[in-house]
Order: structure tokens, then C-alpha cells, then sequence
């Protein structure tokens, strides 16, 4: 994939549970579990605050507990979950903001719009004070267009403001030499969680190699790690065009970042490795 900056962006997730599978409560989960209590308050003000409050932390794991509350009694609960849906929603929360186009208060078609227009990338007009008759013909705009999208693949509309890219999901593929959970393949759905590759209980080194189908102009790669106590602490980020003879392109001993992003000048490959040679938690080389 080839973008108007030449950088190719390889998101790759890789994480290292713990001992059991059982992972500690970070102070972020925390704060979304406090929300998400709110949420279920007898007050309007306090569920309107959670939801609210689930925007600003970008709790996108709780996506449909603020699609069911655009349902709310109160019309401060479904503004305010209308717009946290701007932050925290997906493809999924698309149908339930069109139908909020229609809901009694101005407000949460309004919210309603705005969380549209930042998901889809879209810029359909919505007054949300205009005449029914006129909301209803726009919101049918809405609509219409959102019907046709593929469910498989994102919108041909935004795929030709970007320059056609190509749908690397469905020609990437993916290798490992190893797995305990997680299918080597999730490592290029674009999605940072709520399923990982990982291995468990294997000798060092472990690698993942992603085919991209064909040569490509490749400038930076970005290594998704699950934290920063289970970081690989030896690594190497390597290219090829025949899968058989790699150019090593870097190769780094000492703790690493969550998010280790690697850029470098641009070259042409077809496969991409990653090999982990040591990690903090050895029984977890990834």
C-alpha cells in the first residue's frame, strides 16, 4: 500500500498476558469501569457525566452500552452518548446514529450528525432544526448512502479521497513461527486489541513474517506491544522480496517502546519480519 507520504504503516499487535491470563486492572480500565457503574444511576445528570466522561477516555470497548443508552428516557443521556460515540464508535454504531437523527430533541440530532460525519468521514448536510420534512429528506441522504457501503471493506467514497488505496486486509497474509492464542493473521486487522498473537512457552527467537502480496515501497513499520512490563528487550526488523534472503534493518538490544515505530529510507519490499529475541516476560517471547 503506497500512501501520498510513501510510508507504508504495518500495525502489528503484539501482546504478552500474564501468568494465568489474567490481567492486572490498569488505572484507565478503572476509570471506564467507574463510568460504566454511572451509567446504570437512577440520575439523568450522573449517566449524562458517565457518558460524557466515556468520550474523553475513548472507552471503545463500551460502545454498545452508549448505543443503548441513544434509547435513553432522558434527552441529556442520549446527547451526550450521541456525541461519545464521535470517540468510541465503530462501523456498528452507524445504523443506531441514523436512526438518532430522528429522536424528539434537537440536540441529539445534532450530536447525532456530528458523530456521523467523524466515523464515516462523510459531510452529508443535517439541520437538526429544520422542518421534519426537511430532516427526514436529508437524513434519507444519510441513509441511502450508508445502505450501499460493503460490509466487507470501508466506503468507495473515502477510498477515492485517499487515492484508491489498495484493500491490503485482503491481500496481506501472515506467517509466525509459533502461536499460542490469537491466528498470526489478527496482526494486520488494523485493530489494536481485543484479540492478540502471542506465543507461550517457546525458545527464543519467535518471529512473524507478513506478506504483502507483492513488492511495495515500505518506509516505517509499527510494532503494537501489550504493555510496558511485557516489551521485547532484543529485536529485529528485516525485509525481503523472496522470502528466502532478508535485509536486516534494524537489530536493538534494551527495553523497548509500547509502540515501537521503526522509519527508515524508503525501499522496496514484499515481506516484512519481526523477530523477538528476548522480552521481558521470557515465558512470552511475543
Amino acid at each position: 500500500m503506497k500512501f501520498p507520504t510513501g510510508a507504508l504503516l504495518l500495525w502489528l499487535v503484539v501482546a504478552r498476558p500474564l501468568v494465568g491470563d489474567e490481567l492486572p486492572r490498569t488505572p484507565y480500565a478503572g476509570q471506564v469501569a467507574k463510568q460504566v457503574e454511572r451509567l446504570h444511576s437512577e440520575s439523568a445528570q450522573q449517566r449524562a457525566g458517565a457518558a460524557e466522561a466515556m468520550g474523553f477516555l475513548r472507552a471503545t470497548g463500551e460502545q454498545k452500552a452508549l448505543i443503548d443508552h441513544l434509547r435513553d428516557r432522558s434527552p441529556l443521556v442520549r446527547r451526550e452518548a450521541a456525541m461519545a460515540l464521535a470517540w468510541c464508535g465503530d462501523r456498528n454504531a452507524v445504523s443506531p446514529l441514523l436512526a438518532a437523527l430522528s429522536d424528539e430533541d434537537w440536540v441529539t440530532r445534532q450530536a447525532a450528525h456530528v458523530s456521523l460525519t467523524n466515523l464515516t468521514g462523510m459531510e452529508f448536510p443535517f439541520d437538526s432544526m429544520a422542518t421534519p420534512r426537511r430532516r427526514a429528506d436529508q437524513a434519507k441522504v444519510w441513509g441511502d448512502w450508508w445502505s450501499a457501503v460493503p460490509t466487507d471493506r470501508p466506503p468507495t467514497d473515502l477510498l477515492a479521497m485517499v487515492g484508491d488505496p489498495k484493500p491490503w486486509a485482503s491481500i496481506w497474509s501472515v506467517s509466525a513461527s509459533s502461536t499460542y492464542k490469537g491466528p498470526p493473521h489478527i496482526l494486520t486487522d488494523g485493530l489494536i486489541g481485543p484479540a492478540y498473537w502471542q506465543t507461550k512457552n517457546v525458545p527464543f527467537p519467535q518471529w512473524c513474517t507478513v506478506d504483502l502480496g507483492h513488492n511495495e515501497e515500505v518506509a516505517q513499520v509499527a510494532i503494537h506491544q501489550y504493555g510496558s512490563k511485557f516489551v521485547m528487550t532484543e529485536y529485529e526488523l528485516a525485509t525481503s522480496l523472496d522470502n528466502k534472503t532478508f535485509d536486516v534493518i534494524e537489530r536493538k538490544q534494551g527495553d523497548t517502546e509500547v509502540t515501537l515505530a521503526v522509519s527508515f529510507s524508503p525501499r522496496q519490499a514484499r515481506y516484512i519480519r519481526i523477530t523477538s529475541f528476548g522480552s521481558k516476560q521470557p515465558i512470552y517471547p511475543t
